[in-house]
């Protein structure tokens, strides 16, 4: 997903990856309308438009309760992580720095003993100076934390840690690319979606559209000013609807971003959601 800030207006990274725009047609919306489709379309036009009102409201709303719970009923751990083939080129193409990822584990901590479960519910690479959040595995049903969080208060406090490592390993290395500004998020790429009803949706999508599933190497591209309808049923859906609640709960530190376009890429069994 591709964000842009309200508060400044700049388009950032506007011809991020090589697509193809789909066009929206009356007959394509006419093949869509199931169920998953209108009732993700409704959702996901209400979190753009709570979105809009947060990012214009003052003051903004921030929420900040979850860094207690985060700090207590968890624990993050970074490591060293390399994207696979296919999303690294296409991150190597725009100058974003896969040399220096890390991917975060992130693990329920036992309140008792005061020590990880071990349940590895969430793994997810950041890249702070470049401002990229690489969604890789997040099974919210394995989280057996007490007082457990949704998938973008985690991000968010995951986020925060991942820059304060990263400006760590500048001051004791300064060839090694700080950690940037909380709200140097740029791109959230949810890689290899297995949500079954995010499947359903992009089925509906694809197939509304004459494309293919499963065997398309063509980032297709989605925004709200082209294909509106498909565009809210995406960003409504449970892969992607997290990344606006992250967008909406810390909208002043990230920086008023609102998402402006969404890729898609259906190569294999699971696609990939930019």
């Amino acid at each position: 997903m591709l964000l842009r800030s309200v508060f400044s207006l700049a388009w950032l990274f506007p011809f991020l990856i090589q697509s193809v725009p789909v066009h929206e047609s009356e007959s394509a919306l006419q093949n869509a309308m199931c169920d998953d489709f209108e009732s993700c379309s409704v959702k996901g036009l209400k979190y753009w438009n709570d979105l809009f009102s947060t990012i214009h409201t003052l003051p903004i709303y921030d929420r900040t309760d979850g860094q207690a719970i985060f700090q207590q009923h968890y624990h993050a751990e970074p490591e060293s992580y390399m994207p696979d083939a296919d999303i690294s080129q296409d991150l190597l193409t725009h100058n974003v720095d896969t040399k220096h990822m890390d991917k975060w584990k992130i693990d329920s901590v036992d309140q008792t003993t005061q020590t990880p479960n071990g349940d590895d519910a969430y793994a997810n690479a950041f890249n702070t100076n470049d401002g990229v959040i690489i969604a890789l595995a997040n099974w919210k049903d394995d989280d057996t934390a007490t007082e457990r969080l949704q998938w973008s208060e985690l991000m968010y406090n995951c986020w925060l840690q991942a820059q304060a490592l990263a400006d760590q390993r500048h001051a004791k290395d300064p060839s090694v690319p700080p950690g940037g500004p909380i709200s140097n998020l740029h791109i959230v790429i949810q890689q290899t979606v297995v949500n079954a009803e995010t499947l359903q949706v992009l089925t509906t999508m694809y197939e509304a559209n004459k494309l293919r599933t499963g065997s398309d190497p063509t980032w297709r591209l989605w925004d709200e000013q082209n294909t509106r309808y498909f565009f809210y049923a995406l960003i409504g859906t449970p892969s992607v609807r997290g990344t606006l609640w992250l967008l909406n709960d810390h909208a002043y530190e990230i920086g008023g971003k609102m998402p402006v376009r969404v890729y898609t890429r259906w190569l294999w069994q699971w696609p990939d959601i930019w």
